[in-house]
């Protein structure tokens, strides 16, 4: 039926789609050249949260202003803004020390509230409700959706019975609408978990599992009690989730007029690493926690760094082109960061939620890989200390340099169990045919040292550059090779995403073997054997030993563009045809046109030519001819991607879509719309002599592009 504005049903289906809409999930759609990435589980916010104190405060450290109701406290995380505050004012703050990644000596600020619940525990403040339910509530913006998997709550770490005033009962919400950032009550408001109970904290520790595949933008945390006491104050909170966004895909593509060179297997970086160091060895500054050491390679610039402070620099020798004869130092060495197993002892250093020495290798441009080198020390039991469990990694995105948690990192080997070295080199071999420009090499074990040096790692693999292609030739956008630089499409022509034949190309049908011909002919051997799609049928030129050359050529009745041609040769008597020449181009003459092939004795023979002209011709030699080689084979064939333009339409030189072909000057493409005048008509009923359906039959299919409808007023009451 017909749907108007003012209807009752739109006015239903409106109501309904602002009722609902808050609930209806939307998925993350990409645009065209991203793709869709999904981080790892991940603590959120994943930046630690610095409280500035106001100078001179000596009231526990806390910022001005910072205790007020709803007071909002903002920071950067990951290049997004986080926010959090509180419906309750706090003593020392919105933030404190709640998002700081689980560092929880906080000492103050923390989250603290001051005489806001009774002695049993219970919030008494019937002003402060959130959802109709009185109590104390945390929120974070996170800045962008999360989608969470658990909620971690930790007490404050200090003498005495501490616990007692951490959250005994409380309530998760999740939201989207931004609205509800300052909103206590909506349904917008999505419950996630509830601890309706008050029950003992296993340890300072407690992990709440939320079962929800939606992702959350706004948090809050809801405290209607506490486990006991008057105050509410705590560590920590924060959430356990992995987020989703459109990362801009690496591209493979060649601009056009470029194809990719892909080259030889190498070690990267290939430029050896020299430091300027001190009497000990290394350079100052080095030995600072995510120091970077730049350098040039090849003309582009190579980064190193790691996550644990280095004795002996960051890069050190690492990357010297395996060159092992390293002395005493620089090389790579963390200084007692692993237990007497060899296991990682710092959990404050992780890398993808794995605890453990990274080391981070920026190439300065995308590497293929194909196998990760790594040495030990040459020094007295230096295995000892040399990486026994430890994995690689790879990243296309520029951010990952700064980033120790994400999806974008992508796992290339594993070595997950401890294993004693065959040598002091260990090779692994990593299989993917993608290409990264940033590598990590993550370490959680030794072979059994409290510390880690080694010598070496490299990445070996290829490197891909996009080359011009050689003057005259043009090539696509997605080319990967040399042999995809070709010459333009001549005018009236344009370039199909297949080669065809074009040798049986001809006639009024462009499906017919073009003309061929041959200098002398051997019984019924004909010319239009060479170019009939009959590989059973052969040419076979005269066996005259006259000091004349033996030609055969076929006519393409016009300007082919042939990039390649393949020959088949005649199944016996194979070296006959060795040292003939192919030849195109546009003289009758077959001396004037260019060299495409010199023949040899393989039965079918394939080469791009890459030339342009109306003739391909095929020439045993004078010499040859003297010598009492003929000239035989099977059949020719020359492949083009250009493809003429249909009957009438023309187009420009190098054009490369069907799109391209136009009308010829002095003349115009024309669409006219006439209605048809002598169209035979048929009614469906009568009422007087007015018709009250009509059939209009024009005896032909025709395109309606529009129609006009008349109505005549008449004093007739239907």
């Amino acid at each position: 039926m017909p749907f108007v504005w003012n209807s009752e049903m739109h006015k239903f289906l409106a109501f309904f789609f602002v009722l609902y809409s808050p609930y209806m999930a939307f998925a993350l759609e990409c645009p065209e050249g991203q793709y869709y990435a999904t981080s790892l589980s991940t603590e959120f916010p994943t930046t630690n949260v610095v409280v500035p104190r106001d100078p001179g405060n000596t009231n526990g450290g806390y910022k001005t202003a910072s205790q007020l109701a709803n007071y909002v406290e903002t920071w950067s995380d990951n290049g997004y803004t986080v926010r959090a505050k509180a419906n309750v004012a706090q003593l020392y703050g919105v933030n404190s020390g709640l998002f700081d990644g689980f560092n929880l000596d906080t000492g103050s600020p923390y989250f603290y509230t001051h005489h806001v619940f009774d002695s049993s525990g219970a919030f008494k403040d019937q002003n402060f409700k959130f959802q109709g339910d009185p109590g104390v509530t945390s929120f974070v913006d996170m800045g962008r959706a999360i989608t969470p998997e658990s909620m971690t709550l930790a007490a404050r770490i200090t003498a005495g019975n501490q616990v007692d005033f951490a959250p005994g009962r409380f309530k998760v919400y999740g939201s989207n609408n931004a609205a509800d950032w300052n909103s206590t009550n909506s349904a917008t408001w999505i419950l996630l978990f509830a601890q309706t109970t008050t029950t003992t904290y296993p340890s300072r520790f407690r992990t709440f599992e939320i079962s929800t595949s939606t992702a959350y933008q706004y948090y809050a945390l809801h405290i209607t009690h506490t486990m006991k006491q008057t105050l509410c104050f705590f560590s920590e909170w924060d959430i356990i989730g992995t987020f989703s966004q459109c990362l801009e895909l690496p591209s493979s593509k060649c601009p056009v007029g470029h194809y990719n060179s892909i080259g030889s297997l190498t070690e990267f970086p290939t430029t050896d690493v020299v430091l300027s160091g001190e009497d000990d060895g290394f350079k100052p500054g080095s030995q600072v926690e995510n120091y970077v050491e730049t350098w040039s390679d090849n003309g582009y610039t190579v980064r190193a760094k790691a996550n644990v402070a280095q004795r002996f620099g960051v890069n050190a020798e690492l990357f010297v082109g395996m060159n092992l004869d390293t002395g005493l130092a620089p090389y790579f060495d963390t200084f007692e960061v692993f237990n007497s197993g060899g296991a990682f002892s710092n959990a404050n250093f992780k890398f993808q939620g794995d605890a453990g020495v990274t080391s981070f290798i920026d190439m300065g441009g995308v590497i293929t890989p194909k196998s990760m080198t790594l040495a030990a020390r040459i020094t007295a039991n230096a295995v000892n200390n040399a990486p026994g469990r430890f994995k690689v990694y790879g990243s296309n995105i520029a951010l990952d340099w700064n980033r120790t948690n994400s999806s974008t990192w992508i796992l290339l080997f594993a070595q997950i169990t401890t294993t004693t070295y065959p040598s002091r080199f260990r090779t692994f071999e990593i299989s993917t045919d993608t290409a990264y420009q940033y590598y990590a090499l993550h370490i959680t074990h030794t072979m059994g040292g409290s510390s880690c040096f080694f010598s070496e790692w490299d990445i070996v693999g290829t490197v891909s550059k996009c080359l011009a292609c050689p003057a005259g030739l043009i090539a696509s956008e997605a080319s990967t090779g040399l042999a995809d630089c070709k010459l333009p499409c001549p005018a009236g022509q344009f370039s199909s995403n297949t080669a065809s034949n074009v040798a049986s190309m001809c006639g009024a049908s462009q499906n017919e073997a073009c003309p061929a011909q041959l200098s002398s002919v051997h019984e019924s051997y004909v010319a239009s054997n060479g170019n009939d799609g009959n590989i059973d049928s052969m040419v076979h030129s005269s066996g005259s030993t006259a000091p004349i050359a033996h030609v055969f050529n076929i006519d393409f009745e016009q300007m082919r563009n042939i990039e390649s041609v393949r020959f088949f040769n005649r199944p016996v008597l194979v070296e006959r045809i060795t040292g003939a020449e192919i030849r195109i181009g546009s003289s009758l003459s077959w001396e004037d046109n260019e060299i495409c092939a010199t023949l040899n004795s393989d039965l079918i023979q394939t080469y791009n030519c890459n030339l342009v002209g109306r003739y391909i011709f095929i020439i045993v030699s004078a010499a040859r001819a003297q010598a009492n080689f003929p000239l035989n084979f099977m059949e020719l064939q020359a492949f083009s991607a250009c493809t003429s333009c249909p009957a009438t339409a023309i187009s420009l030189p190098g054009s490369t879509s069907s799109a391209a072909c136009g009308c010829p000057a002095g003349s115009f493409e024309e669409t006219r719309a006439l209605n048809p005048p002598y169209a035979s008509r048929s009614y469906s009923s009568l009422l007087g002599d007015h018709h009250s359906a009509s059939l209009l039959d024009d005896a032909e299919h025709i395109q309606i592009l529009t129609y006009y409808s008349i109505s005549i007023q008449t004093n007739v009451s239907l």
